[in-house]
């Protein structure tokens, strides 16, 4: 059902714009090593070309849609994220205060100018290391909302949600608990 996964994700999306890291994650094949021998370019990959197509388009028509009906606000919840300023419940109000371990070493860092690019170096890391070890979806989506929970310049007031998610997961899935 990789299309279907692929089409859900980004109503997701469209919705609340943090699933928007979930695809990379998803779209991995965990069963890579499996499928080496054969040649294709899904294998050769070792991605769900289904998946990402599917999101893509998805993706690209919902946006379409919302643009023309509202123009381009659609895009100013990304705008208003990326101006505000770290929270009290965001590392980098820790990090960028007086009791930073960083202002013994640079005192005129700007670390707010840092944020966006620290927490896509954070979903790199995370999505080399789920190409390199294959787990299976669910794990590395969790791996993805994580990651992006706990680098996410606000803060996320909300953490434990992927916790009941995970406790949910472990209760339904096939092998039960």
């Amino acid at each position: 059902r990789d299309a279907a996964s692929g089409v859900w994700l980004p109503v997701g999306v469209l919705i609340k714009y943090i699933p928007a890291v979930l695809l990379p994650f998803l779209a991995l094949d965990p069963d890579r090593e499996k499928n080496k021998g054969k040649n294709t370019l899904e294998s050769r990959l070792g991605l769900r070309l289904r998946t990402a197509v599917a999101a893509a388009v998805a993706l690209a028509v919902g946006f379409g849609v919302s643009c023309a009906v509202w123009g381009p606000s659609v895009f100013r919840p990304l705008t208003f994220a990326a101006k505000r300023g770290p929270t009290v419940l965001s590392i980098f109000r820790f990090l960028g205060g007086q009791f930073s371990p960083f202002e013994q070493i640079w005192h005129d860092l700007e670390l707010n100018a840092l944020v966006t690019p620290i927490q896509l170096l954070a979903l790199l890391r995370a999505w080399m290391w789920c190409r390199r070890r294959g787990p299976d979806p669910v794990p590395a989506a969790v791996l993805a909302a994580l990651t992006a929970l706990l680098f996410y310049q606000v803060g996320f007031p909300q953490y434990q949600m992927v916790l009941f998610a995970l406790v949910t997961y472990w209760v339904v899935r096939p092998d039960g608990p």
